[in-house]
């Protein structure tokens, strides 16, 4: 029961037949309040009911490393509370700090504790597993069956999202080897100019830096010893000429260790990196978060797919285009959670042979859109008679112009990208000499020719039809819905536009913690509208 404690001046103060009440009186910030219950100055309809509705059906302590020596605060109630942050918008260490101390949500779910902005930094740091993938995961589930998920369509689309790291910081992959193939040109000059000077051979035979290494100790050692050459540095002082091709051979080996450094963090599959965090790479964003231009930034490919407006899987990547993405992100889908969706729905820039098949191989109804989908509808499109899709007429499996001239097969193109292998047709017009099209058909001095992918050509016209069909128009619209307007929630209304941490693995943890959160609230927004209809 609640009590109530007077001291002698307030007694007074009550028997006083002058005395005005409290709400009569000036509300003043430094008088004594009685201690609250905090659960109850929370609304009833507040998201946190729903967050703590979710979380108690999960183990959070086995998502945590085991810690020896002090504990410091609780390890479950950080986790508690950063993924509330995460659910409210809150992604700084600093602001995180500053909510545990001015909302009564937050100082309900910290127990009473007071954990600063470098509690949570170490907790973050050193608590937590490397991949908070399985967390997300498991949280999916719980909301599957709270809220009766549908998870046999998935919307899927990609974004890059800015990284952290200092503009224009950029390391390109061609500047790096066209920098390593003139320093290799300048050591074998210097070294062949060194041999007309000391009697001391070098075969160039081996490139690497440890051979020049070695040869440098060498020369050293004979210009020191045998030559009684004074090596001298710093102004006034006069080298001499070997010592001078010693110095330059020096500074150019010193390159070549450089660009090789540059091209083994470029790895095999990127062309960039920023210098301010490796793992970004240089991407073409749509705006920047600085002036809000399309520029090219270092940033992040970040792929989502949606099931009833859930985010169901993410994958964080390098790539700067989505098409290549296609297979690992279900594979990863699949890995997760034991099954390949039945239907997948993407726009154009998933359309693409290799995604295709995929989707053949893996039994998945593909809606996929491919790059002339939407064009070829227009008017402006079938105009174009001498397009490759509007020129060809095909009589009994032959292909001829509108010159009724026939396309005959010249040979197989077999072309290999990303690991996947293509097979195409080449044909070439019969006589395009003297015909009165020509000169709008085709710029060539000869006969025109083009190229055929039969097995793609099928497998877009069968995602036509499906795009087509009815089905295909309501997914295609989910898909806008759902996908497009998951990522202008995040960016837009959730203000979250550009990563905060640096390194693949900080950045892919951070998207897990921010998906988290996103599903979460979009859990509770679904019940309160349920409550409401």
């Amino acid at each position: 029961m609640e009590e109530h404690f007077f001291d002698e001046y307030n007694l007074d103060m009550l028997s006083n037949p002058n005395y005005t009440s409290t709400s009569q009186m000036d509300y003043s910030a430094e008088q004594l309040r009685m201690p609250l219950n905090i659960p109850y100055g929370v609304d009833k309809d507040d998201p946190m009911w729903a967050f703590l509705n979710v979380i108690k059906e999960v183990d959070l302590k086995k998502y945590l490393r085991s810690h020896r020596g002090n504990q410091g605060h609780d390890d479950a109630m950080m986790f508690r509370v950063v993924l509330f942050a995460f659910m409210n918008q809150v992604y700084t260490l600093r602001d995180m700090e500053e909510k545990y101390c001015t909302d009564t949500r937050f100082i309900y779910l910290r127990n009473e504790e007071k954990p600063s902005h470098m509690a949570f930094q170490r907790f973050i740091s050193n608590k937590l597993k490397d991949d908070l993938a399985d967390i997300f995961t498991e949280i999916n589930e719980i909301i599957k069956e709270k809220d009766n998920v549908n998870t046999r369509v998935l919307y899927i689309d990609g974004s890059n999202w800015e990284a952290n790291a200092t503009k224009f910081s950029f390391v390109l992959r061609a500047t790096a080897e066209k920098s390593l193939k003139k320093a290799h040109e300048e050591v074998s000059r210097t070294v062949r100019e060194i041999e007309g000077l000391v009697n001391l051979r070098y075969t160039y035979s081996d490139k690497s830096v440890a051979n020049l290494e070695r040869y440098l100790v060498k020369l050293q050692a004979f210009m020191t010893d045998i030559m009684r050459i004074e090596m001298v540095y710093g102004k006034g002082k006069r080298k001499t000429p070997v010592q001078r091709h010693f110095d330059t051979l020096m500074s150019e080996v010193q390159k070549i260790e450089e660009c090789e450094e540059k091209l083994r963090i470029c790895g095999d599959d990127r062309n960039s990196y920023s210098k301010t965090d490796h793992d970004a790479t240089s991407m073409h964003m749509k705006y920047d978060y600085y002036m809000h231009t399309g520029v090219f930034k270092p940033g992040y490919n970040v792929q989502c797919g949606i099931c009833d407006e859930y985010i169901w899987h993410v994958r964080v990547g390098s790539e700067r285009t989505d098409s290549t993405t296609f297979p690992s992100f279900m594979d990863g889908c699949q890995k997760r959670y034991g099954e390949c969706p039945g239907i997948v729905t993407a726009d154009a820039g998933y359309g693409s042979e290799r995604n295709y098949m995929y989707c053949l191989s893996h039994g998945t109804d593909a809606y996929i859109k491919y790059t002339n989908y939407r064009s070829e509808k227009t008017a402006a499109f079938r105009k174009q008679q001498y397009r490759k899709e509007n020129l060809l007429h095909i009589e009994d499996g032959r292909h001829f112009c509108p010159a009724h001239k026939e396309f005959r097969y010249v040979r197989d193109i077999e072309r290999e990208k990303n690991g996947s292998l293509s097979i195409a047709q080449e044909y070439e017009c019969e006589d395009c000499e003297g015909c009165p099209f020509k000169k709008e058909c085709t710029r060539a001095k000869g006969n025109r020719r083009i190229t055929i992918n039969v097995i793609l050509d099928d497998m877009k016209a069968a995602a036509k039809e499906r795009l087509d069909s009815e089905a295909g128009i309501q997914l295609r619209q989910q898909r806008s819905i759902q996908a497009e307007w998951t990522f202008g929630v995040l960016k837009q209304d959730r203000d979250y536009a550009r990563v905060y941490r640096r390194g693949r693995k900080n950045v892919e943890n951070e998207v897990y913690l921010v998906s988290i959160g996103y599903n979460l609230m979009k859990y509770y927004s679904k019940q309160n509208r349920k409550k409401m209809s």
